[in-house]
């Protein structure tokens, strides 16, 4: 069961930091969501005037340790609402934050859009044609030009805030007992919930790709099966997952070949020896198709950006044909085993001499030049950040998020293998995901009845 089902429901705000000190709305916002008896999280209470008495009573799991950004995360998955509260730092924070697909006030409002969970708000004289087209396809409740629709915005989280613990409680269901992925949590949140995002916008019948990279033990086939069995199961509900094509990735040399590989291996795949591949992949579906392919880095080559740049035009004239379907192609390229602490990607280089960093570095302008397409394209591609070594401080996160009982055996033992897991060298350099899962499996193997039950 999830946090938020078992402790007091909360709400998020969502602001910016400036405002704090000089948006006085901000603060009469919080203190009307106080007196509605609501729970609040909010970064540092205390700017807010709120004393340590009033942040014990009415403020959600402030935590001292633990990334912050980990931290953002868990609380807008938690979250039964979130409360967007717009004013000039705010709107011009999201645009830059937009331009980067990264950002405290972009991940919060994604969040909040996409998972149904938004309550917006005018808290200064922002002029609503500055405000983004996004948040503004939410209804704005404007507090600046009238304090007393107030009212009408607690109600409004109210409503929220039901409908999402409605959604909770009946997704407890369909939930198995035991996400047989959980060692896979420990450090994938930031990648899988930028995938979340864009496949929710599939929803929508447009097409959105990914690419993503990691070294063969950092466990990349395990990562693409949760966002297909758990990710999408989450997003979609009613007990549904999308749908799977495995596509092989063409080995060609020029971006001018791609076409017609990229093509016949859709149709093998499809096992249409004769139909229009475009025109099936343009078909109503109930669920999402994501379309994935795997390129082995050994394949990399100099003209392999373009080619992966062709991959991308492929999906774009898709989409800019009209795709009736929700699709979602994914691209992963894997590397060879990197031992663990690099950073930001591992220092590898294959067969015909070509550097992951090159390589990353050409998929980062690939990714950048799509941030310039148009918005109503129905196109977009995300890059995610590469799967990455673990470190004990997300091995911590991990075992506090899903053991409930820290007095328990397990949890106790956990933290006595943790010890063994990070030792020596470790300590600085993290262990690879194949390495943490081989281990964390046979302790989790003797004891599985203090894991929470994760429906999420």
């Amino acid at each position: 069961m999830t946090a938020s089902i078992r402790s007091k429901p909360f709400v998020f705000v969502s602001h910016a930091k400036h405002d704090k000190a000089h948006t006085p709305l901000l603060a009469s916002v919080v203190t009307a969501l106080i007196e509605k008896g609501l729970k609040i999280w909010l970064d540092d209470p205390r700017a807010l005037g709120f004393s340590d008495a009033d942040i014990a009573t009415h403020f959600h799991d402030l935590r001292g340790d633990g990334r912050w950004e980990d931290q953002i995360d868990d609380a807008l998955e938690d979250a039964a609402c979130i409360l967007v509260c717009v004013s000039r730092k705010f709107c011009e924070r999201y645009e830059l934050d937009t331009y980067k697909k990264e950002g405290v006030i972009w991940r919060e409002v994604s969040q909040a859009l996409t998972a149904r969970k938004a309550v917006v708000c005018r808290i200064d004289d922002v002029a609503f044609t500055a405000i983004p087209v996004r948040i503004g396809e939410a209804q704005i409740i404007d507090l600046q030009a009238d304090p007393g629709r107030r009212q009408a915005l607690l109600e409004d989280v109210g409503r929220v805030m039901e409908r999402t613990l409605q959604r909770r409680l009946a997704s407890l269901g369909e939930a198995p007992a035991r996400d047989p992925f959980l060692p896979f949590l420990a450090n994938r949140q930031s990648q899988e919930q930028k995938a979340e995002i864009r496949l929710r916008e599939t929803l929508g019948q447009s097409v959105r790709a990914l690419i993503a990279k990691a070294p063969r033990n950092e466990c990349p086939d395990q990562f693409m099966d949760r966002l297909r069995r758990h990710t999408s199961a989450r997003v979609l509900g009613e007990g549904r997952c999308c749908e799977v094509l495995k596509v092989d990735w063409p080995r060609v040399d020029r971006a001018e070949e791609f076409d017609s590989w990229y093509e016949n291996s859709l149709r093998s795949a499809l096992k249409l020896p004769d139909k229009d591949v475009g025109a099936v992949l343009r078909r109503a579906r109930q669920a999402p198709l994501l379309v994935q392919s795997v390129m082995d880095f050994d394949d990399w080559h100099k003209g392999s950006a373009r080619i992966v740049q062709a991959w991308v035009e492929y999906w774009s004239r898709l989409s800019t044909a009209g795709s009736g379907a929700p699709l979602l192609p994914v691209l992963m390229v894997v590397t060879e085993a990197a031992p663990p602490g690099w950073k930001p990607v591992p220092a590898l280089r294959n067969q015909r001499g070509v550097s992951t960093r090159q390589a990353w570095k050409d998929l980062g302008k690939l990714a950048k030049a799509q941030t310039k397409r148009p918005a109503a394209s129905g196109f977009g591609v995300e890059l995610l950040e590469i799967l990455g070594p673990l470190y004990r401080k997300d091995a911590d996160d991990w075992r506090r998020k899903h053991i409930e009982d820290t007095s328990s055996p397990l949890y106790l033992d956990l933290g006595r293998q943790f010890e063994t897991f990070f030792a020596g060298k470790a300590r600085k350099t993290g262990i690879s995901m194949e390495d943490w899962n081989n281990r964390l499996l046979p302790v989790l193997a003797k004891d599985t009845t203090s894991l929470r039950i994760n429906p999420r």
